[in-house]
């Protein structure tokens, strides 16, 4: 006996909040990667790389079915722009592989939490 079956995934009923995390190397360079969506609409990203920790926080949303969009907080203290934990890219596009992963610069962050 064989079943196919042609239904889809619904991601806007999946809970999409939580901690997601992946490190790894990348051209010789140890990365890492965690973001924090929380259900308030609101998140933190940390990113470490080989000579930086870039981090913002700030407000997601979903974008289609498939996508996250992260708007980090403005900062207008320009000390703050200038240090090494400064996130240049103000604004990040996130797909949605599944309810337990997300993709972000071409990497697949996993569900911790």
């Amino acid at each position: 006996m064989f079943f196919l079956s042609c239904e889809t995934l619904n991601i806007q009923s999946l809970p999409i909040t939580g901690t997601f995390y992946k490190q790894g190397k990348r051209l010789g360079f140890n990365y890492e990667y965690k973001l924090n969506l929380k259900s308030d609409g609101s998140f933190y990203l940390q990113e470490k790389l080989k000579d930086a920790s870039p981090r913002c926080e700030g407000k997601w949303e979903m974008v289609g079915k498939d996508h996250i969009l992260l708007k980090c907080d403005s900062v207008t203290n320009i000390n703050e722009m200038l240090t090494n934990g400064f996130m240049n890219s103000r604004e990040n596009m996130l797909k949605i592989v599944s309810k337990d992963r997300l993709e972000y610069k071409e990497v697949v962050l996993k569900r911790i939490r």
